[in-house]
């Protein structure tokens, strides 16, 4: 039980600045309307990336200027420092500046009245108790952690923010899907380099975790016990049970 509340207790921490929006992503030239949002999802986020982490100094990679669309003219160098890139890392890296995340944008509608309490007024930022009704709709639901999720609801002008057990969606006497969901499910982080712009500022650019370790001298890493992640001699360790 102590386990338990504490995987709930530094979920809430780890999710206290949730931000999450809809956005047009592009691939294989279909625009779909998908939530993006600024964490990686689950009790246990994977990948852990090793980037060269056992050595000071520096890695060049390549990356994308934008998320939303992945042409090739989007691609560019950079080169960032290197350490482990993942949201346990105990030292976080100078040239991570966010994680994000790209899920449908999974909707449903009220069949019948609820009341919800503790909910976020996202125009007051007040907590209120709220009552939705038939026709209301929910939508931009994210999975955080340990069967919690995230999701709004549209009432008339306003939209409320809600944290809650994931499983009340599946009432289906209560709420009813509406959406037919995307495939695309994608994790990527968003880099500072070394590299200058155009502008004559630091290059940012954003790489997706599965992309980033096919390039060279990029590695996995693994998950200690929560919170805690190693790399090389420490995940073999973990994988023999030494």
């Amino acid at each position: 039980m102590k386990y338990i509340f504490l995987i709930l207790l530094c979920s809430i921490q780890a999710f206290a600045e949730v931000d999450s929006y809809l956005a047009p992503i592009v691939r294989n030239n279909k625009s779909q309307l998908l939530l993006v949002y600024n964490f990686w999802s689950g009790e246990y986020p994977m990948p852990v990336v090793d980037v060269n982490s056992q050595v000071t100094g520096e890695t060049t990679i390549q990356g994308y200027l934008t998320l939303r669309d992945l042409r090739k003219e989007n691609q560019k160098k950079c080169t960032i420092n290197n350490g482990i890139y993942h949201p346990w890392a105990q030292k976080k890296s100078k040239s991570l500046l966010e994680f994000y995340s790209i899920v449908p944008n999974t909707k449903y509608t009220v069949l019948e009245s609820y009341d919800w309490s503790d909910i976020l007024d996202l125009q007051t930022q007040k907590k209120l108790k709220v009552k939705s009704v038939l026709n209301d709709t929910i939508d931009s639901v994210s999975y955080l952690a340990e069967g919690l999720c995230q999701f709004k609801l549209h009432q008339k002008n306003k939209i409320f923010q809600i944290e809650e057990s994931c499983g009340i969606l599946e009432d289906v006497k209560k709420f009813k899907k509406i959406s037919q969901d995307s495939e695309i499910k994608e994790q990527w982080m968003y880099l500072l380099c070394k590299e200058i712009d155009p502008n004559k500022k630091a290059l940012k650019i954003f790489v997706k975790d599965s992309d980033l370790l096919t390039q060279p001298m990029i590695k996995s890493g693994c998950i200690l016990s929560f919170g805690h992640v190693g790399v090389g001699q420490q995940c073999e360790q973990v994988n023999t049970g030494s």
